[in-house]
């Protein structure tokens, strides 16, 4: 899952955010390499911007600085990843 993160973070650009790292949202192929899925609430990360205007992702998986701050960058979905650690 780490894998699939950096692939979304650092080999596109710009760099995707998915905002909703979920454990329902990585898929397993075959040989169990993850995938992220479910890009319906991902943003791109513009290098002029860090901030969003809406509220995206799962209560207690959010990044705070997301969901109070509306500051959204590659920091957002490793919170998420160590809330999936976690449980």
């Amino acid at each position: 899952m780490a894998c699939a993160l950096s692939d979304i973070h650092h080999d596109c650009s710009p760099p995707i955010i998915h905002r909703d790292i979920l454990g329902n949202n990585v898929l397993l192929d075959f040989d169990n390499e993850a995938h992220v899925s479910e890009f319906g609430t991902a943003r791109l990360l513009m290098p002029d911007s860090s901030n969003c205007t809406s509220f995206a992702g799962t209560f207690g998986h959010t990044a705070p600085e997301l969901a109070y701050r509306m500051k959204m960058d590659e920091t957002c979905d490793l919170y998420s990843f160590g809330v999936e650690l976690k449980c």
